[in-house]
């Protein structure tokens, strides 16, 4: 027969044994030792002047009076040190730490589930719903530097998704849903969904009304409605506008260098469908036409239209038919500009009869056509009070 209980090594009376109160006590103080187990705290080595009773769960590198005995439970009685190895699944409180731990067989570890089939905070989990939060907020923090929730699916035809509910119908979702793009989601019942945006996971592009982006924000409106389109509003206490800007830089995003002559600062292209793909066949832009240094970068505006075949570069392609310059000129049929208004072909008028001619004293300098004059149609001019031929500068008649 052994002469200590199996669990605990309490130390057993021997059927002759002198003495056996001291026996007896032995078992009662280590059962004071070690029931409801409470320790200090964990430490390698004892403590200067230990207290009677004192308890310490030994590190996993002792020194002086606990080598030899890591992981151990010492408690300091009668002026010596008792230690007990503990065995698997021995509960301990530190009280410095305030903590429960348990014994693995190898370490002393928290006493925190490693694994729940369900976990409900203020409501209950379900098969479904596994973990259950009912609280006013719940907080993610960092333990030191960044942190991450991670919502994982099995393959791309499934979801992964926030979904927002009121009385627990759907008003919004955002995720991965049925493939491996971001999409966002409305409903105004739960049952029918808007997608009102979609970001192309391959390239980064944005869609808004298609789930197929053609460029880094596509807009498709499928509807005839005032709604649809952009509207840019800008409401302030002074005369500033709405704005859309468009810059062009060379370099790179970090460190953007100068732009140079010849380089398009912004367009607007204008396509119509073939039947079998867009065409761009019209727009107006700004490009710079002149020498780049600090502080001007001078630039025209132009406007093109190919007459139906697709454009590549309006000016290489000679389709641009006006350009605005930096100097205020205007060309029509030219690029160059030589005088305020220049235009390369035929210019014509406006046709008037006699009878149906403007108010020569709106302005001086006005030109109209005058289809029945006396002596034959004729161009005319306003002196500021009456119409004149342009051939003897009578007055037209």
């Amino acid at each position: 027969m052994s002469d200590a209980t199996p669990r605990l090594s309490l130390p057993l009376i021997a059927p002759a044994q002198a003495q056996k109160h001291i026996t007896h006590n032995e078992a009662l103080l280590a059962l004071d030792r070690l029931v409801h187990l409470t320790a200090a705290d964990r430490r390698n080595e004892p403590s200067a002047a230990p207290a009677e009773g004192v308890r310490h769960l030994v590190g996993d590198a002792p020194t002086g009076a606990f080598a030899g005995h890591a992981d151990e439970v010492a408690t300091f009685e009668a002026g010596f040190w008792r230690f007990e190895a503990p065995a698997a699944g021995w509960l301990a409180w530190l009280s410095e730490e305030d903590v429960a731990l348990v014994f693995d067989g190898t370490t002393w570890r928290d006493l925190k589930p490693r694994r729940a089939d369900r976990l409900g905070v203020g409501t209950p989990a379900d098969n479904t719903n596994r973990l259950a939060v009912a609280s006013p907020a719940v907080l993610f923090t960092h333990a030191g530097e960044g942190t991450q929730v991670k919502v994982n699916k099995a393959a791309p035809a499934d979801t992964a998704s926030l979904l927002f509910q009121t009385g627990w119908s759907g008003r919004a979702e955002i995720g991965t849903a049925g493939d491996d793009k971001l999409h966002v989601k409305v409903s105004a019942d739960g049952a029918v969904w808007t997608e009102a945006l979609v970001v192309d996971s391959a390239t980064g592009h944005v869609g808004i009304g298609t789930a197929a982006p053609a460029a880094a924000l596509e807009l498709v409106a499928a509807t005839v409605s005032p709604a649809r389109g952009i509207v840019n509003t800008q409401i302030t206490a002074n005369a500033a506008a709405a704005l859309a800007a468009f810059r062009k830089a060379r370099g790179t995003t970090a460190a953007p260098a100068a732009a140079e002559s010849g380089d398009y600062c912004g367009a607007f292209n204008f396509s119509g469908h073939d039947g079998t793909a867009y065409l761009t066949t019209a727009g107006f832009g700004a490009r710079i036409t002149g020498a780049v240094a600090a502080g001007s970068v001078p630039q025209d505006l132009f406007f093109y239209a190919t007459g139906g075949a697709p454009t590549g570069n309006p000016y290489l392609d000679d389709q641009v038919h006006m350009v605005v310059t930096g100097t205020g000129r205007v060309g029509v049929g030219t690029t160059a500009p030589r005088v305020t208004l220049e235009v390369d072909g035929p210019v014509m008028c406006k046709s008037y009869a006699v009878a149906g001619l403007p108010a020569a004293d709106a302005g001086a300098g006005q030109i109209v056509m005058v289809a029945d004059e006396s002596g034959g149609p004729v161009l005319a001019f306003s002196d500021g009070t009456a119409w004149r031929r342009v051939t003897d500068r009578a007055v037209v008649t």
